[in-house]
């Protein structure tokens, strides 16, 4: 099982810069056997691979045993993934402030059973913005992100960072429409309350989104 990941900036005008980035991975059987062993399958989708995708839901799936709606992914022994991100002066900051950063991204990828089921047409696309935030609290990241190239099924989800009262509010209308995927809230307690009510939905303290 072999990864390589290459990521490099490219200074543009002024202080734009253009970060291009890839990942590729690949696996195989070794001696008495024949592929690479599922619990070692590469996985793509989510907030550090392809943007705007459920997390680790690419590629080859099966349908569940108890449901005929959801599909398991299953992951696959060869991966590829990459993109690019124009890295924008953010708005409202300083010059010479580095603790928030604005951008614009395309991320491209997908997971395919093995090399020889590589097909170009399957490759999934995203387009969207980004900010990250060194906050005093630990980095936020913000993605609004819009799937282009995709197939029925493979919907984008929503994260909602902060479930007070309001939140509680857009939590419910999110969860009727399909779409709550994450809730990040630092009080232990909203979280467990979110947990209780939208069972299936992922919880969290740190928000990267």
């Amino acid at each position: 099982k072999l990864g390589y990941e290459v990521g490099r900036y490219f200074p543009l005008w002024g202080d734009y810069s253009l970060l291009a980035k890839a990942e590729i991975g690949y696996g195989d059987g070794y001696g008495d056997t024949d592929a690479l062993p599922f619990y070692q399958n590469f996985y793509a989708g989510g907030v550090r691979s392809v943007r705007g995708f459920e997390d680790n839901t690419l590629g080859p799936t099966e349908v569940g045993a108890t449901t005929s709606s959801y599909r398991q992914p299953l992951g696959g022994a060869f991966k590829t993934v990459g993109g690019l991100e124009l890295i924008i002066p953010t708005p409202m900051t300083k010059g010479d402030s580095d603790t928030a950063q604005f951008s614009a991204f395309l991320d491209v990828g997908n997971v395919f059973k093995d090399y020889d089921s590589f097909a170009s047409d399957e490759i999934r696309a995203s387009v969207g913005v980004s900010l990250k935030w060194q906050a005093p609290v630990g980095p936020i990241i913000i993605n609004l992100v819009r799937p282009i190239k995709k197939k029925d099924g493979e919907t984008p989800g929503v994260a909602l960072i902060g479930c007070g009262y309001w939140g509680r509010n857009l939590a419910r209308n999110l969860h009727q429409l399909g779409a709550l995927r994450c809730v990040c809230d630092r009080r232990p307690q909203a979280l467990k309350e979110a947990r209780a009510a939208y069972p299936g939905v992922q919880t969290t303290s740190r928000a990267a989104v």
